[in-house]
């Protein structure tokens, strides 16, 4: 039994024109990539401005519903000034708020 098919391989090399030597480039990490960071210093952010997601589970007992499962879930844009948030009950009473944030802040700088 043949694992690698380098027979397969080669063949398709040649049918799309390319020599039996030959060796694609290697990618690099582009300059954003390579800032460095430094995670000690809490109190400046070094690294530059990037999205955030950030989520929570939760189960809720009371007793209406016995017991619900609470997902939520917040979506920062480093470059709109919008922040989303959802919330997610799943138990007798199903309830899905969606909310939408706009932030002045953000639009001024």
């Amino acid at each position: 039994m043949q694992l690698w098919h380098i027979d397969e391989l080669m063949a398709l090399k040649r049918k799309l024109g390319y020599s039996d030597d030959y060796m694609p480039k290697y990618l690099h990490a582009s300059d954003e990539a390579k800032v460095p960071v430094d995670f000690a210093n809490k109190t400046v952010d070094s690294r530059p401005p990037h999205d955030v997601i950030v989520g929570n589970l939760g189960v809720r007992f009371d007793t209406e519903e016995i017991v619900a499962l609470q997902i939520n879930g917040v979506y920062k844009s480093s470059l709109k000034p919008l922040d989303i948030e959802a919330t997610l009950r799943l138990g007798q009473r199903i309830m899905l708020m969606p909310k939408q944030y706009l932030h002045l802040r953000r639009i001024l700088k």
